[in-house]
Formats: C-alpha cells, sequence, structure tokens
C-alpha cells in the first residue's frame, strides 16, 4: 500500500468511527491487510493486539465522546502501544480534534526549543495535550493534534 492509500484509508475509516459510543481501533498492517478492533467506552482490550505482527503498522481509533478519560488526546496505554510495538504511527480522533503519534521526531511543536526553552513558554501541562506533546518529544517521536 502507498502512503498517500494507506492516509486515505485512515481519514475514510476515521470518518465512521468518530461519533461511536465504543472505542474502535483499524489497523493497516505493514503487508496491507486492514483489521478492525471493536471495544468499550474505555478502550480495546490490549489481547487484540498481542496476537498481531504490528511492527511498522499504521493504526487510527476513536475516543468515545461519552468516555470520561478522553482529553482530547492520547492516553499513557496509547503512547505505550505506539512504543511497545514499534507501531510506524497511532492517529486518534474524537469529537474536537484529530492527532497523531508518529517515528519523524521533527513533527513536534516543540522540536525547534531546548527544555529550558519549553518552560519558558509557559505552556499549561495540566492540559494532557501538552503533557503528550513533551512525552513525545523526549522520546523522540512526533506528536501533533488539530481540530477536525
Amino acid at each position: 500500500m502507498t502512503p498517500a492509500l494507506i492516509q486515505k484509508t485512515l481519514e475514510r475509516y476515521e470518518k465512521q468511527i468518530v461519533t461511536a459510543p465504543v472505542e474502535h481501533a483499524i489497523i493497516i498492517t505493514r503487508t496491507g491487510e486492514i483489521y478492525h478492533c471493536n471495544g468499550d467506552l474505555h478502550g480495546i482490550p490490549k489481547r487484540y493486539f498481542e496476537k498481531m505482527q504490528l511492527e511498522s503498522s499504521h493504526i487510527t481509533h476513536n475516543h468515545p465522546p461519552l468516555a470520561l478519560e478522553n482529553e482530547h488526546t492520547f492516553s499513557d496505554d496509547d503512547f505505550k502501544l505506539l512504543t511497545d510495538f514499534k507501531l510506524a504511527r497511532l492517529r486518534g480522533v474524537d469529537e474536537k480534534f484529530i492527532y497523531e503519534l508518529n517515528r519523524n521526531a521533527q513533527d513536534n511543536a516543540l522540536a525547534k526549543y531546548n527544555l529550558t526553552e519549553i518552560y519558558s513558554l509557559g505552556l499549561d501541562f495540566e492540559d494532557y495535550h501538552y503533557t503528550i506533546m513533551l512525552k513525545a518529544l523526549i522520546e523522540g517521536v512526533g506528536y501533533w493534534r488539530r481540530e477536525r
């Protein structure tokens, strides 16, 4: 699958799952296979992922609107999924935002700053978005979020 086709496929599925009342994940493996996993309001059981060869895969998933832990960005479990399974990319979508973790460390709004400069920016780290942005920077992965 070409990068353009992968992107188009992820975006098509995101439109279908964004308002779902439970979490869904769409997985495109490095060989081009597509899987759809269903979860519940709080996520998708990790056992689904453990059965698959996910290295270099592209995954998108939704965060249901009624999920209390939806902070309009990735959870710690999401971040761990990216790193533990060596995903090429992890995307998320909710009623307000689309967000992505990827393997391009420069794909982060904070990449141009050093840590001292970041703290001088006065970012509100109570907003979990900024925490994930900083965590991605420290881990050497890209992160962005934009409004839908």
